[in-house]
């Protein structure tokens, strides 16, 4: 026996709402910023000119968890953005994000952030003064360098710049070699790579 679909009231629909917000995973606001915390707004410390201000709340949409139907990853995203997110699909036409914990478990790696504490040059980057991250579970060396990049930028980019400084001196130490031994070969002098010829036995 067929049953004929009744239009919900508005009160219906605030109701079942609730019950789905209320199903959702909440999330943390995003980065360091929290209710009292004493913002430096003139830059640089200035005995002179230094201007605090304390944040006296935090307040947005909201961010909650929304899962990977078939890897279970968890990612984060602003509630406004909730129901954009849950209806991407993906080539096959199946949902790509769920607001429930799905049965599958995530395949985790055991490959570590290079700002983690226990990282093997964690004293290089605190003397450069590079927070840490306690992400530890990428799968690869190219998930570590995509995670880095993309969430450590301003860290990223500092590396690559000290690499390409350290790149360049040694290319210019390389070239300055190359013509110093060419030069000595001109003038008749003895390079590094002459060898003492060994006088015979009287």
């Amino acid at each position: 026996m067929a049953t004929e679909a009744t239009e919900l009231t508005e009160g219906e629909r605030a109701a079942i709402l609730t019950q789905i917000n209320a199903a959702i995973d909440t999330a943390p606001e995003p980065g360091n910023l929290k209710a009292k915390n004493a913002i430096n707004a003139g830059g640089p410390a200035d005995p002179i000119r230094d201007v605090f201000m304390v944040g006296r709340s935090v307040s947005s949409a909201g961010y909650v968890y929304i899962y990977d139907t078939v890897t279970g990853d968890r990612s984060v995203t602003n509630r406004n953005m909730l129901p954009s997110q849950l209806r991407k699909r993906r080539d096959d036409g199946t949902l790509m994000f769920s607001e429930r914990k799905p049965s599958v478990t995530p395949h985790l790696g055991v490959a570590c952030c290079p700002l983690h504490p226990g990282h093997e040059r964690r004293e290089e980057f605190a003397a450069l003064g590079f927070p840490t991250c306690n992400k530890h579970n990428l799968l690869n060396p190219y998930e570590v360098e995509q995670h880095f990049k993309h969430r450590h930028p301003r860290e990223y980019a500092a590396l690559e710049k000290i690499q390409t400084d350290a790149d360049r001196t040694e290319e210019r130490a390389w070239r300055r070699a190359v013509v110093r031994q060419a030069t000595d070969k001109e003038t008749g002098k003895p390079t590094g790579n002459d060898h003492k010829q060994e006088e015979p036995a009287s």
